[in-house]
């Protein structure tokens, strides 16, 4: 922190941490404030710099700086947002991390500055790589949420429905094939095919399958009985 701040800075975020071991939230927040404050009037160099330290090791490292609400809002996201508009390597995966904040900041209706595909934190994934092909860390996060989400999609099926308690429809069967496809894509690129070969197969499957029996339009069969009717 030191080779970022004056003295009086670096010690009121040291209050700041030992507050977060030792108080209560509203005391923290308190020091947090004071903290914010005393850095944003810092030169924009030094402050951005140790924006951009902070997010790569909470985001890449794992440390556990503690980044609550008001850090992200006032410090880390309008530098991460420059970044990626900027075309920064790290900063489109750096500020995907932060995915439920971000989430936050867009429900309260605060604009972010990023047209609405880097919104999300898929869609700030898809952004890291597109700048930098060889970011492998963003590669395994966007491959790591992708799973999720396919592995959801199939969750209830064949006794339930694809894609959550309305089902779903002939597009989205199309979309969910065109995600996995991208899916594949970036599994064959880590080389990790072998871990993933389960859930591309049933996907694929189930994808197909579902899009089939929406095109079948049998009334009053559910899926696992077309499923069960076109076995030979």
């Amino acid at each position: 922190m030191s080779e970022f701040f004056d003295p009086e800075t670096s010690q009121l975020w040291q209050e700041y941490l030992e507050a977060e071991r030792t108080q209560r939230r509203q005391t923290i927040m308190l020091i947090l404030d004071r903290f914010i404050d005393r850095l944003l009037i810092q030169q924009p160099e030094a402050w951005h710099a140790w924006a951009f330290e902070i997010a790569r090791q909470t985001a890449d490292e794992g440390q556990g700086t503690p980044v609550r609400f008001p850090l992200f809002r006032r410090v880390l996201l309008p530098v991460l947002v420059q970044g990626v508009r900027a075309g920064q390597p790290g900063c489109a995966r750096w500020l995907a991390h932060f995915g439920l904040f971000l989430h936050g900041i867009q429900s309260q209706g605060i604009k972010t500055g990023l047209p609405e595909e880097l919104t999300t934190s898929v869609g700030l994934l898809r952004e890291a790589l597109r700048v930098d092909s060889g970011d492998t860390i963003a590669r395994q996060k966007l491959v790591e949420k992708h799973a999720k989400y396919l592995s959801y999609t199939i969750h209830e099926i064949p006794a339930g429905v694809l894609y959550g308690e309305g089902g779903t429809t002939i597009a989205r069967c199309d979309e969910l094939l065109t995600l996995l496809g991208e899916f594949i894509s970036q599994v064959d690129l880590l080389r990790e095919r072998d871990k993933y070969e389960k859930l591309i197969e049933d996907c694929a499957f189930h994808f197909q399958s579902y899009r089939a029996y929406l095109l079948a339009h049998a009334p009053g069969d559910s899926y696992e009985a077309y499923l069960e009717n076109r076995q030979p």
